[in-house]
């Protein structure tokens, strides 16, 4: 979405696939949530900063932002 708005019948849409270099995949998600692990590693704060840089749905991301705050906490 590039805007905020009503979408309604018969209005013109327009599909534009996001870029992907980088950006997790739903299979790396469902393993991060999981198994705490990002394409088979232990997640580190540094991979979990890097996901937040891409478009994420809201409960994801906040999900993410829990899981970075008690990495960092961790030390």
């Amino acid at each position: 979405m590039l805007q905020p708005g009503t979408v309604q019948a018969g209005d013109p849409i327009t599909l534009t696939p996001a870029a992907l270099d980088g950006a997790p995949g739903i299979g790396e998600l469902f393993e991060l949530d999981l198994h705490g692990t990002f394409r088979g590693q232990p997640v580190t704060p540094d991979d979990l900063r890097r996901l937040l840089e891409h478009p994420l749905a809201e409960r994801s991301r906040a999900d993410l932002l829990k899981r970075l705050a008690k990495l960092e906490k961790r030390g």
